[in-house]
């Protein structure tokens, strides 16, 4: 839902996604993966050069465009519980839903440029995906941490 970009002036992708300590957004609700989900879990385990269990992963749906968390706002936010939220506004966005499965299969917050960067391409920076034309005009105005 790449229209959204009116309201990322100033949002985290995945701001300060430590996982130190457990986050819950103030409204959420479960989320059934889509098989979507789990071919996108596939290219970041192919580009990671890193294992793990898309099974484990706990889902939820953040309603809206984005949600507050520790480090700001949010779009995605993955905790070290294996629980993974996405605003509603992008649950089918591969750059948003892969960056957090890609915090899953690493088991840790922040964002090494390998993979994030390179090989995998999942930062405002380095995506060449979908919205991608998007994402180079928000390079001005977003800044991910």
């Amino acid at each position: 839902m790449w229209r959204k970009a009116g309201i990322l002036a100033g949002i985290l992708l995945a701001a300060g996604a430590s996982g130190c300590s457990r986050f819950e957004p103030d409204e959420y609700s479960p989320y059934l993966p889509t098989a979507q989900m789990r071919a996108w879990w596939d290219e970041d385990v192919a580009c990671s050069g890193r294992q793990g269990n898309f099974d484990r992963i706990q889902w939820f749906v953040v309603p809206g465009e984005s949600f507050a968390c520790p480090g700001g706002t949010c779009l995605g936010r993955w905790e070290t519980n294996h629980r993974i939220y996405i605003a509603e506004a992008w649950i089918t966005s591969p750059l948003v839903v892969r960056h957090e499965m890609l915090h899953e299969i690493l088991g840790g917050g922040g964002h090494p440029p390998v993979p994030f960067e390179d090989p995998c391409a999942l930062t405002w920076d380095s995506w060449r995906g979908e919205g991608s034309s998007l994402v180079a005009e928000l390079r001005r105005v977003v800044r991910i941490d």
